[in-house]
């Protein structure tokens, strides 16, 4: 990575990511007023509502209209094959001329409040920033939690609590600083941020960690 190449740059995408983190705040939030779902939706249909019906067509309240919004996007690896797909790509095409590489990702995840999905969150979700196969040339990317559902008297905070403490036990992931609450919007409880080694001689990651609770519209 050439890492000239964002620094460049670094307080216009920072800037730019944030802004990009209140859209998703609000577009989750308002989804969850308008929008009704139930235990057999998956992830994907999930996040398409939400790149269709609401980032595109919000994006220009938070000054971010040149901003492209795409779902499920390839990520094409250094032995020219496929690395997975990303769920939400977003890319400035005022920004990326001879700079493709330079773009935000997001990975959806689909939660219910039990070990099991929160592994799935990290090990087939997060996992992908840390070797690289995601947001190799950026610093930052984003993880989405839709939550639907808990375990019996438990609740975001339990899971939440759960996910750190896998990665706290976590082998093969290096975290250097673990989930702590980051403010994004005063109303919204919910949004965190991490960072982890990545492997080789990648640069540490931030990620943003945002969790929507989608529980009451089953």
């Amino acid at each position: 990575m050439d890492s000239t190449i964002f620094k460049n740059d670094e307080a216009y995408y920072f800037g730019e990511f944030y802004k990009v983190l209140q859209l998703f705040v609000f577009s989750c939030e308002k989804m969850i007023l308008k929008e009704k779902f139930d235990l057999t939706e998956w992830e994907t249909f999930l996040r398409n509502v939400l790149v269709k019906e609401y980032l595109r067509k919000y994006k220009s309240s938070f000054q971010i209209d040149h901003l492209n919004f795409y779902a499920e996007v390839e990520e094409i690896g250094a032995n020219n094959e496929i690395d997975g797909f990303i769920d939400i790509h977003i890319s400035n095409p005022m920004k990326i001329i001879g700079k493709e590489d330079l773009f935000y990702a997001f990975e959806c995840k689909r939660l219910n409040g039990y070990s099991t999905k929160n592994k799935e969150y990290v090990n087939n979700g997060l996992s992908r920033f840390i070797d690289g196969k995601y947001s190799k040339n950026m610093p930052l990317a984003g993880m989405v939690g839709f939550v639907q559902g808990f375990k019996k008297d438990r609740n975001m905070d339990d899971l939440v609590a759960d996910i750190k403490n896998i990665l706290n036990n976590h082998k093969a992931i290096k975290t250097t600083k673990n989930l702590a609450k980051h403010e994004i919007d005063k109303k919204f409880k919910y949004s965190y941020f991490s960072q982890h080694k990545r492997i080789g001689k990648m640069p540490k990651i931030n990620l943003y960690h945002l969790f929507f609770d989608f529980s009451s519209k089953e």
